[in-house]
């Protein structure tokens, strides 16, 4: 029969291959693949989940033989779950494995000693997998990766880097794919991660190397697709189990990705993407639950979007700060402390520079950052600069398109990172990405709020549907189903009050109610109070009143209108607020609105902005007289006995007025979420209660900085 010879790879990672329902949809999946696109397909596999943390630490000398028989027990175990015999289908693996502990090369832990043990992983599987899709009836073959996979030495590399995190050729050729194609069955199982060295033995190419592998091989038969398979849907936005609220990215370009990969993104191995970028492979990462999701496509295509598309974060992180008076202009000062990393086998990340500071950050993933190798480092940079080494430490990363031209819309992201410990900042030269380095402990649950922050100020353009797809959220749980909008029924009758004069605001109260009724209900809160400046219509405060809602007021007018329009036994009284300005307010004496009051004159120092003046008179008075030329006054609450305003006052001294309703919840988007979820336990902000004759001591109580807002008992 004559075979196809196009190639698809699919490569599958280790909790996709550790139960026996997941085998069975990876033999649907090659079968779908190999008959609907007329092509052969090649299955890359990792070891079983687990397994490789076991071998890295029979590698450290640990337990070695307890391990490698609880090793032998597992894969035993798995055998019998699928229906295999043990003995016929692994007994010369599990041999070779417990052979390892008797090598004579154990005792010294030699690299190529390590090397073969990490490798028993993907041999197990690899074999296990291929003998169950066998007994299903599918045309199925196993190879052996080292006889396809070639190490590679490149300059300055490390002994362990040149066994333990190899590179491979990958430029393949007519004669490669030629022979590849030359083993009999339709469909082929190989292993990830391992190589062939240039000695003959085994090499490996590193923690998360079967991404990579998928890439060579890829590359090496310039394959249709590689297709990652793992345990997510895709690349998102932000780590899904850290952000819930992180969206899928559905199409990305091959740097994007490798920067996203590069800076934290533990979906996709970095090193896997150069490969197919230089063969021009498409790459796609998909979900081996649900397959049916779209997931990730990377390939030369991809629409160029500006905007962040991802903020990832690396722990781990080692900082060598040198600093030394005399790297002032020196020529060939960088040359020098650059050789004793490459002479130590480092290779730097990051780097930030100074007259007489050079800061630069290492990569635990792509270096042996042991404390030996850190120490000995020192010692060498010692000799030319003083040398201050910072760890652990986090680099949170922000990756897009025209990072340059988005410093403007990270405004909340830059105060977010100035309430912390920032040791470096670098921006990377092509323009993708943007990177903090802050004290690991102080990362902690910072990314939600950053990525919160990114789609609020538009740095990050979640509206693009070419880019983005559906939340985690909204994957792992189902999209909320919203319930119909109140007036949806009732247009005919908005549009006819509509035609009688706009704009006007329209309530139902049946929805009033039920709203109020599920904060009620909510068990973080005490006791729930309505801000009457956000609509103070007598049916909404009677509704509200009536479901034990208790009113907040801000002014003495706002006071009598609650008491001439309910019957409520709870009142929340505020105050004036305002921004003071660096000069001090000399001579200035305190309002009895609660800021500080002044007489008519112009021209003089004053406050910034007045936040909140409260809808009456004297506080309108007072607001005026302490704003300085030019400033604004945030007009709110409901009008009270305000006879009018000196326009041409106003106008001279250029004073802006403004106001409106303004919930919190319109800034705040998901205050309310988080408070109804029990993420939120909002603070009590009620400091006293005054009966309902004490109106002027609560007011006396707030101008003195006594209490912050006060509590109206009636």
């Amino acid at each position: 029969m004559a075979q196809a010879q196009r190639w698809v790879v699919l490569k599958f990672g280790g909790t996709s291959v550790s139960r026996r329902d997941r085998w069975d949809t990876i033999g649907q999946l090659a079968a779908k693949r190999a008959a609907g696109q007329d092509v052969r397909v090649l299955v890359v596999v990792s070891a079983l989940s687990g397994v490789t943390n076991e071998l890295q630490a029979i590698c450290n000398g640990d337990d070695i033989d307890a391990r490698i028989a609880a090793l032998v027990e597992r894969h035993r175990a798995f055998c019998a779950e699928l229906g295999l015999d043990g003995d016929i289908v692994l007994g010369e693996r599990l041999a070779a494995l417990q052979a390892l502990a008797r090598d004579p090369r154990a005792s010294g832990r030699t690299l190529a000693w390590q090397a073969e043990v990490l490798g028993q992983g993907e041999l197990l599987s690899s074999t296990l997998g291929a003998a169950y899709l066998a007994s299903q009836g599918m045309d199925v073959g196993w190879c052996d990766a080292r006889d396809w996979l070639q190490a590679i030495a490149l300059p300055n590399q490390s002994d362990w880097a040149t066994r333990l995190a190899v590179n491979c050729r990958r430029e393949g050729d007519a004669d490669f794919a030629e022979r590849f194609a030359r083993q009999p069955a339709r469909m082929l199982i190989t292993q990830g991660f391992i190589a062939r060295h240039g000695d003959g033995g085994t090499a490996v190419l590193g923690r998360g190397g079967s991404d990579t592998s998928a890439g060579y091989f890829g590359a090496l038969l310039q394959a249709q697709c590689v297709e990652i398979w793992t345990d997510v849907p895709g690349m998102f936005s932000a780590n899904p189990r850290e952000v819930p609220e992180a969206r899928l990215l559905t199409r990305l370009d091959y740097a994007e990705a490798q920067e996203i990969a590069t800076t934290g993104a533990k979906v996709l191995h970095p090193r896997s993407i150069a490969p197919c970028r230089d063969a021009g492979v498409p790459m796609k990462i998909l979900d081996t639950e649900r397959p049916d999701l779209p997931g990730t496509r990377i390939d030369a295509s991809a629409i160029t979007v500006p905007g962040v598309k991802a903020i990832s974060r690396r722990n781990g992180i080692v900082l060598v700060s040198m600093e030394s008076i005399g790297m002032w202009q020196q020529v060939g000062f960088l040359a020098d402390i650059f050789e004793r990393f490459r002479a130590h086998g480092l290779s730097v990340d990051l780097i930030g520079s100074a007259e007489t500071n050079v800061t630069v950050s290492l990569d635990p993933s792509e270096n042996l950052v042991s404390g030996n190798v850190l120490e000995a480092l020192a010692a060498d940079l010692s000799q030319v600069c003083r040398v201050k080494v910072i760890a652990p430490c986090a680099a949170i990363t922000l990756v897009g398109r025209g990072m340059r031209s988005l410093l403007h819309r990270l405004s909340d992201t830059w105060a977010t990172f100035g309430r912390e410990r920032v040791h470096l900042i670098s921006q990377s030269s092509n323009d993708l990405n943007l990177t903090f380095v802050i004290d690991e402990a102080d990362a902690d649950g910072l990314l939600p709020q950053l990525h919160a922050e990114l789609i609020r100020g538009g740095a990050m353009p979640v509206r693009e549907a070419s880019v983005f797809g559906p939340s985690w959220h909204e994957i792992a749980h189902g999209r909320p189903q919203r319930r119909t909008p109140w007036w949806v029924g009732a247009q005919a009758g908005l549009l006819a009050k509509a035609r009688a004069g706009t704009p006007r605001y329209v309530y139902d109260p049946a929805v009033v109610r039920e709203r109020a009724r599920e904060l009620s209900g909510t068990t973080a809160i005490d006791r729930c109070y309505y801000a009457i400046k956000a609509n103070p219509h007598p049916a909404i405060l009677r509704t509200l009143a009536d479901e034990g809602f208790g009113l907040e007021c801000v002014s003495l007018g706002e006071l009598e209108h609650v008491f001439a329009t309910c019957d409520v036994d709870r009142v929340a009284l505020g105050g004036l607020r305002w921004l003071e300005r660096a000069a001090p307010l000399v001579g200035l004496p305190l309002g009895q609105a609660g800021g500080a009051h002044g007489g008519p004159g112009e021209g003089r120092v004053g406050v910034d902005h007045a936040l909140e003046c409260v809808g009456n008179q004297q506080s309108l008075d007072t607001a005026l007289g302490v704003v300085r030329d030019g400033g604004g006054v945030g007009y709110v609450g409901v009008p009270a006995g305000v006879k009018g305003l000196n326009l041409g006052t106003s106008f001279r001294r250029n004073v802006t007025l403004a106001g409106g309703i303004a919930p919190a919840r319109a800034y705040i988007p998901e205050l309310l979420e988080d408070v109804l979820a029990g993420r939120l336990d909002p603070a009590p902000v009620l400091d006293q209660a005054f009966p309902l004759d004490d109106v002027p001591a609560a007011y006396a109580a707030m101008q003195d900085r006594k209490v912050i807002k006060a509590m109206i008992l009636v």
